[in-house]
Formats: C-alpha cells, sequence, structure tokens
C-alpha cells in the first residue's frame, strides 16, 4: 500500500443494465473484515472461489455470488481486492454496492483502479494505457496491437533507449572531471554517432506508430477521382445502400459524404470526396477545396478513373500517402489488364476491399508496429525536437551544454514511461478509463 491512498473504493467491473452476471470489484487497506461482514466468512484463502450468501448491512440476504478475496500486494491494484460476480441486472448490483458503501467504501473514479495499480508498481504507465487501448479496441487489429504494450514491448523499447541515454550522460559527466583538451576527438564523434542512432530509432518507432484513436475511429480510405468517374456509384455499391446521390450530369457530388464499416475486421471510415475540376462558381471552389483538406487528411486514397488513374494522381502533386489505381465502369466496355470494377454490377468490388484491407495492414499495422496513445505520439515528437539541435550543433557544444541537453531529453521518456509524473498528468490519463478499470 503508498502513502498516496488510504481508503477503498467499490464499482461495478462489468457493463450497467441486464445481463447473466455482474462483477462488483473492491480496492482497499486490510479488507478481510469486510469480506467477512459481506459473507460470513472469517478468514478466506487468498484466490479461492467461494459460492456465498452476500449479506446486507442488516444481515438479510441480498443474492448467492461467487466471492474472491485477493490479498496485497498478489491482486491487480496491489491492494487487498475482493471481486463478487453476482447474478446480472441493477437492482442486486446496486444493493450490494450500497451495502459496500455502508461499510465505509467511496464509489471509485474512473480509471482508479489502473491508477492504484500503476502506483503501487503493479504495472507500468504504458502497460496501464495499453490495457485501455485493448478495452476500447473495435477490432481484433487494435487488440493485438494492444496487447503488445501490455506485454511490455513497448516499455522495453524506451527504457533501453532510455539506458542508452543515461550510459551517454555518464561518459559526459565522467569528462566534466577533465579539460577540453584532454577530451579526444574519438570520443566526441562516439558520442554523436550514439545520439544519432538513439535519434534514428526512435524516428523509427514515431514513424512506424499507429495512434490507437486511429484504430477506434477507423481508417480514413477516400474515394478521389476526376468529375462523373463513379465515385458516388462506387462508394454506394460498398455500402450496399445509396447514401450518396448518383446523377448523370458531372459534379452532383459537392460535398464529402462518410460512412462507418468494417473491411476485413478492419474499422474504415469511408469517405466519398467532390469531384475535382476547374471551380465555376463560389460552390464549387468550396467543393474542390473540402476535396484537397480530404485527400490530405486520408490514410488511403481510392484513385477512380475512367481511362488513367495514374494520370491523375500526379495532377495531384506530391501526396505522401497510398494510392489504388482503380478504373470504373468496367461494364461499358472490355478494359485493360489494369484493375477495373463495375458498380453497376458489382464487378470486382470484393477484390478492391480486398487491395484495401491489404493496403491498410501492410502500411499501418505490420509486425515491426506498435500503438501509442496521443499522448504517447506528442512526447516522443518533443523528445525528438530536444534531440535534433544538440546533434545539428554538436561539434560547437561545451560538454556541460550537451550532458544537460540530454537530461533534457530525457525528460518525455520518463513521462511516457511513468518515471516522472504528477497528480494532473495522471488524471487526464485515467479520466479516459471506464470507471470499473
Amino acid at each position: 500500500m503508498t502513502a498516496y491512498i488510504k481508503d477503498s473504493i467499490v464499482s461495478l467491473a462489468t457493463p450497467r443494465g441486464v445481463g447473466a452476471i455482474s462483477v462488483v470489484r473492491v480496492s482497499g487497506d486490510s479488507l478481510c473484515s469486510l469480506f467477512f461482514k459481506l459473507t460470513g466468512i472469517k478468514k478466506p484463502k487468498y484466490r479461492h472461489c467461494y459460492y456465498s450468501k452476500i449479506l446486507s448491512k442488516k444481515n438479510t440476504l441480498i443474492d448467492r455470488a461467487v466471492a474472491v478475496f485477493f490479498n496485497s500486494p498478489n491482486s491487480f491494484t496491489g491492494e487487498d481486492v475482493i471481486e463478487i460476480s453476482c447474478h446480472g441486472g441493477e437492482v442486486i448490483y446496486k444493493q450490494i454496492i450500497n451495502t459496500l458503501i455502508f461499510y465505509g467504501c467511496r464509489e471509485a473514479e474512473k480509471g482508479e483502479f489502473s491508477k492504484r495499480a500503476f502506483l503501487n508498481r503493479k504495472m507500468s504507465l504504458v502497460e496501464a494505457e495499453a490495457t485501455n487501448s485493448i478495452i476500447k479496441a473495435t477490432s481484433p487489429f487494435g487488440v493485438k496491437k494492444g496487447l503488445l504494450g501490455l506485454e511490455g514491448k513497448v516499455k522495453d523499447s524506451l527504457a533501453y533507449l532510455k539506458e542508452n541515454l543515461l550510459s551517454l550522460l555518464t561518459v559526459l559527466e565522467h569528462e566534466l572531471d577533465f579539460s577540453e583538451d584532454e577530451i579526444t576527438h574519438l570520443k566526441k564523434t562516439d558520442i554523436k554517432n550514439r545520439l544519432i542512432d538513439i535519434e534514428k530509432r526512435v524516428s523509427l518507432l514515431f514513424s512506424t506508430s499507429v495512434i490507437d484513436k486511429k484504430l477506434n475511429s477507423g481508417f480514413r480510405v477516400s474515394i478521389v477521382g476526376p468529375p462523373n468517374a463513379g465515385k458516388s456509384s462506387l462508394f454506394n455499391s460498398i455500402l450496399g445502400f445509396n447514401k450518396s446521390i448518383v446523377y448523370p450530369e458531372k459534379g452532383t457530388t459537392r460535398d464529402s459524404v462518410e460512412a462507418f464499416l468494417e473491411i476485413d475486421s478492419l474499422p474504415v471510415l469511408l469517405v466519398d470526396t467532390a469531384g475535382f475540376w476547374k471551380g465555376k462558381d463560389s460552390l464549387d471552389r468550396l467543393g474542390i477545396s473540402k476535396t484537397l483538406d480530404e485527400i490530405h487528411q486520408s490514410d488511403l486514397l481510392v484513385v477512380l478513373d475512367e481511362k488513367n488513374p495514374k494520370k491523375f494522381i500526379k495532377s495531384l502533386g506530391a501526396l505522401n500517402r497510398p494510392c489504388i489505381e482503380v478504373i470504373s465502369k468496367a461494364d461499358l466496355k472490355k478494359r485493360s489488364q489494369k484493375f477495373s470494377v463495375s458498380s453497376l454490377k458489382n464487378k470486382n468490388i470484393d477484390k478492391l476491399l480486398t487491395k484495401i484491407s491489404t493496403c491498410i495492414k501492410s502500411t499501418f499495422l505490420g509486425e515491426s508496429r506498435f500503438i501509442t496513445t496521443e499522448r504517447q505520439s506528442i512526447l516522443l515528437k518533443r523528445f525528438l525536437a530536444s534531440l535534433a539541435p544538440i546533434i545539428k550543433d554538436f561539434e560547437s557544444l561545451d560538454v556541460v551544454v550537451i550532458a544537460s541537453s540530454i537530461r533534457f531529453a530525457l525528460e518525455p521518456l520518463d513521462e511516457i514511461l511513468g518515471e516522472a509524473f504528477n497528480d494532473a498528468v495522471l488524471n487526464n490519463i485515467f479520466k479516459n478509463f471506464c470507471v470499473g478499470k
């Protein structure tokens, strides 16, 4: 038990509403007496399931349920923990929680069980955030990537880089005992090369990270192309119903239309964009502007054209994002060997969906990638920004400045790993967790 927390907390650990089972969780200090009041069992075996009466403050029966006692520090939070699996429905679990509040517990805040686990060193901050990512995942890939964080792979990668920086700092602080003239050029070159290597490793981690929000809100896939290429027809064909207006006249779609769907268990936000053409009036120009904004916000572009998608891609300039080239209206005439679809006859729509899922997996969800929260991503970016000027001006900096700059660069890594924190930061992180976690 840490000095930070003295009281006992209680919460429902399962979703509210009607269900087969509800789980009530309690965490605190010295809960044996509380377990006895609830169940009549004086000396419970640790981590043993008791099928027991659950008693009210008046010693009347609330329910017959499974009760488990976890002793400190061998529990999720590192404190004594009681978990009661009672019959589902709101009446029973509310009676149990009200009884526990009568005995001195208070209702837990969002994420407070996980926060106590972190403060009691049962999990790192990276692992706590990974747990939340798993709970909120909307796809199997979100769960898979979250598990990497829970298994400590993300934490271990960052901890390794931090140890390398600390090792360099030790060398530099040792060199402070000598004059600048006594520090060999070889030593300074070696230190700079090691800093460059660390920068490359963190840049790789940053560039191959996927912010977990993307795995929840969906990968943004936009259908783009010239006017009357069949974008809205393709959009509707993929969805299986008419959401976008389809009309023979060019420029029918003047605003983006969005729809959320799953493609091969991947969350995708599919976007039908306005046609890209020279604006005739202010409304046209607004549609074009929105299309360009949409292109830059997208994770993947499906470029649709009747003849040459590649030509349209070139007209957009440097995109720096993956594109799938598709020839439209395959039902009208025989197309070339290039990939083509017919929205009217649903030809090759399944193949297009496979191409989309394959591209998302290879680009964003490869084995080398890991999930970061938005907080972690910002801190990684800050770390790189701190390291860049050290490397750039290394030859002109004296040892004292280099050592001081490295200490400053270490701060965001400490914040990611939870080795430097304050209450405001922790509250901001854990407020996004569910109450029973």
